[in-house]
């Protein structure tokens, strides 16, 4: 999925589940890179606290009680 409809559909994800935190995983073995409360959107990218990450890189994502956990 290119990175601006990844960040169209996630906003919306965002909005319906009522997010209220970020985490990004290393997709190869699951481990925690970084989380936030606090995120914001680009064209193609997610700002996760001080961090950029290309949307055109996430494997995937799953929402886990409020939680989207990105996986790139």
């Amino acid at each position: 999925m290119p990175g601006e409809r990844m960040a169209d559909k996630l906003q919306s994800l965002i909005q319906e589940n009522q997010v209220k935190q970020i985490q990004i995983y290393r997709f190869a073995d699951s481990k925690l890179h970084d989380q936030s409360e606090e995120w914001s959107f680009g064209h193609e990218y997610i700002q996760v606290g001080g961090q950029s990450y290309n949307l055109d890189r996430v494997v995937t994502f799953k929402i886990i009680d409020q939680v989207l956990h990105l996986y790139f």
